[in-house]
């Protein structure tokens, strides 16, 4: 179990049971896998703690790599292996490769901790600072980010489709991911190779034919939602020196010079089935784009309402 003084936080106010599980997930968040445990054969961590040192943001040394999308017509090289690359492979297997023509951008895993309150944060919040910053006379713009989600999908409270059958996304760098289930799922099958019950096949690689199917899942039920879990129920770190003199003024300007038009300080959140997430002023920050634009191609969208969470700026990685 992570030490709260050692690393970036523990967990909100859990009951015994939910402790249990809280615990559960912390150790199966920081395990390393190896092949006999299911990692791989393509790869770019070992585990989730290799990425998210501390619940924290990644470093350098887990950069993942994303291509494939150049425009907003969908992702073209899925059957050669997008949207990530394997950075390592187990031996006996051809290392991926970025195909000729695809575009690439590399990325750093956001923060873990807090998404659980970003989670209960009902459409109907966000909606309404989407429809309050509509008419901005500063030009300052956001929209959510409504995309389709995968058949696995656990509906989230508050959440509601649009007609056209999509739902507002929060999470990933692009806030395409609906959920921290999803985000989970995506992790375990292209971070580390390893296939769920959600996300049953290995990762593709068009330069290696040889790779046979998985019989059963290599995460089990249990562990993949302890996980999920451990997840939801991270706290948010505590700001630092927030009473120094210095910092509040700071916050005064943040706010006086419009910063919070965007990054906003507080959302409230709806019903969680964690009993310390409900009807909760979150201080989290959200970040609306102020126009449509492509991230080197990569994602279709980037007009989306951009989770960023303030309060890891500053912090060691």
């Amino acid at each position: 179990m992570i030490n709260p003084e050692e690393g970036l936080c523990g967990p909100v106010s859990l009951d015994n049971a939910q402790t249990v599980l809280f615990s559960t997930g912390n150790n199966a968040f920081f395990a390393n896998r190896t092949a006999s445990t299911g990692l791989g054969p393509y790869f770019v961590a070992t585990g989730c703690g290799s990425c998210h040192t501390s619940d924290n943001r990644g470093h350098p040394f887990t950069i993942l790599t994303r291509f494939g999308q150049s425009d907003t017509l969908g992702n073209t090289f899925l059957n050669e292996g997008a949207p990530q690359l394997g950075t390592f492979a187990l031996p006996g297997f051809m290392p991926e490769a970025i195909p000729p023509g695809a575009t690439s951008t590399k990325l750093i895993a956001p923060i873990t901790a807090g998404v659980g309150f970003l989670e209960a944060v009902p459409d109907s919040e966000i909606l309404n600072i989407a429809a309050a910053n509509a008419n901005n006379s500063d030009g300052v713009r956001g929209h959510p980010n409504w995309d389709t989600i995968p058949h696995f999908a656990i509906i989230l409270n508050g959440s509601n489709p649009r007609a056209d059958g999509k739902w507002i996304c929060r999470f990933g760098r692009k806030g395409a991911v609906y959920s921290i289930l999803q985000q989970v799922a995506n992790a375990y099958n292209r971070d580390m190779g390893i296939t769920s019950t959600y996300m049953p096949y290995n990762p593709y690689n068009y330069l290696d034919q040889t790779l046979q199917e998985v019989s059963a899942p290599e995460v089990d039920n249990a562990t993949f939602a302890s996980v999920v879990f451990y997840c939801t129920a991270l706290q948010t770190p505590e700001q630092r020196n927030a009473t120094d003199s210095t910092v509040v003024y700071g916050n005064t300007l943040f706010t006086q010079i419009g910063c919070a038009t965007c990054h906003r300080q507080t959302m409230t959140t709806g019903y969680s089935p964690i009993a310390a997430l409900i009807w909760v002023q979150a201080s989290t920050t959200i970040i609306p784009k102020v126009r449509r634009r492509h991230l080197n191609g990569v994602r279709r969208r980037c007009g989306a309402w951009d989770w960023r969470p303030m309060y890891r700026a500053g912090l060691p990685i």
